[in-house]
């Protein structure tokens, strides 16, 4: 590294850092403040989730029994496979038709292929992957999973799965921030289809888990065969609303304030997670249907899905906007470089209009780059929160349906 690259870098952090005190001295006051109206005892504190057992609906969740589960309530099906180029184990939850030629371990739950399994390549069913976003898990997809577990003759012929990332709950979590460089997440999703088998497949990315999809299209375009995005713009679109709505960087205070270390950790155990039960179901951003508003038993879901750590989560933003973590280590596989990836590709976003924390702006720039002559396109969903899929689930599904069906 030269010397000025050098001095950039640091004249970078230092910015950054800066910013990110500047944001860190406000929520510190505001816990102060918390402290002295509500007591100390009542915001230093969290249940402690490590050594007990999972929570209902971390094994069991339908729709018709959600707010009153029970031995009807119908089972998750868990797996885990191990990306070979990475050694990283990934946790999953899947629906749909299981390949053949993929075995599930009724041990360990790790998913093996079967290499003398008649499945040919022509019948094997197509892999749906959902990648979900921050600070959710694989249960933010729970409609979508159910959907495919009894979906219309159409898409019988689709194994749906949804992810945990790198860091949250069954997925290993690496320590080191750097881990989580962009490089190494969009290799993961590439390494957990190879690991089930698939060297194409529909990816489906939402919040972060958009962000990482929006990567994955742009250097392996090859791989993917649809790609939908929910309420993530694509990052030069996103550069370009940042120039033209000031007040997104208001909105995204969160990211500068994540770069600080060890208070952004504090800051969400406090009060048993309330940071993550505000971004869910709070006024400033929440879902914003009452019925689809995440009950207790879910909601610790989420929760559960942290228990082991929240410094993952959390490093995602660090290795994103951290100068020193670029340009980041080597991607596991490698590339076919293309001019323009994404023109290629048939994409769909979908937009929940209501989103608090993304200026809509960032929806319509991005749908100036996707090539609507192979049927790309961005729908919006009227009213719906970030959490779109969560928020207006059947608006969403009717949309997913459309898209995997159209040619």
């Amino acid at each position: 590294m030269s010397f000025i690259r050098f001095m950039k870098k640091c004249i970078g952090a230092a910015l950054l850092f800066a910013v990110g005190l500047l944001i860190s001295t406000y929520v510190s006051l505001s816990l102060l403040y918390r402290c002295i109206r509500k007591g100390y005892s009542s915001v230093f504190y969290y249940k402690d989730r490590r050594n007990g057992p999972p929570p209902f609906h971390y094994n069991a969740w339908d729709e018709a029994t959600r707010n009153s589960p029970g031995e009807s309530t119908k089972k998750w099906n868990h797996a885990y496979v191990t990306v070979p180029e990475s050694g990283i184990r990934f946790h999953y939850v899947y629906s749909g038709k299981l390949p053949e030629d993929l075995a599930v371990s009724e041990i360990d739950g790790e998913s093996v292929m079967i290499p003398d399994a008649s499945n040919p390549t022509e019948s094997r069913p197509k892999l749906l992957m959902c990648v979900h976003g921050y600070p959710e898990n694989w249960f933010s997809w729970r409609h979508i999973l159910r959907y495919f577990d009894n979906p219309p003759k159409e898409l019988e012929n689709y194994f749906v799965v949804a992810i945990d990332t790198r860091g949250y709950g069954g997925t290993d979590k690496p320590s080191h921030y750097k881990a989580y460089h962009l490089n190494n997440l969009v290799s993961d999703i590439r390494g957990i289809a190879e690991a089930m088998g698939y060297k194409k497949f529909v990816l489906t990315g939402h919040d972060w888990g958009g962000g990482i999809s929006w990567n994955v299209a742009k250097i392996y375009p090859e791989i993917i065969e649809k790609l939908m995005i929910l309420n993530c713009p694509e990052q030069k679109s996103m550069e370009k609303t940042f120039k033209q709505v000031p007040s997104q960087f208001l909105k995204s205070w969160y990211m500068f304030f994540y770069q600080v270390p060890y208070l952004p950790e504090l800051i969400t155990r406090l009060s048993d997670y309330k940071i993550i039960e505000a971004a869910f179901n709070g006024k400033a951003g929440g879902i914003v249907k009452q019925d689809n508003r995440l009950t207790p038993g879910e909601m610790e879901v989420f929760k559960y899905s942290l228990r082991d750590s929240v410094s993952g989560p959390i490093n995602y933003y660090r290795a994103a906007m951290w100068p020193f973590a670029w340009p980041g280590p080597k991607l596991k596989y490698p590339r076919v470089k293309t001019s323009n990836p994404l023109h290629g590709l048939q994409i769909m976003l979908i937009w929940g209009t209501g989103d608090k924390f993304l200026s809509v702006e960032s929806a319509k720039n991005t749908g100036e780059i996707l090539n609507a002559q192979n049927g790309s396109k961005v729908v919006y969903v009227d009213g719906a929160s970030h959490w779109v899929q969560q928020d207006a689930p059947d608006e969403v599904i009717e949309h997913m349906t459309e898209f995997l069906l159209s040619k």
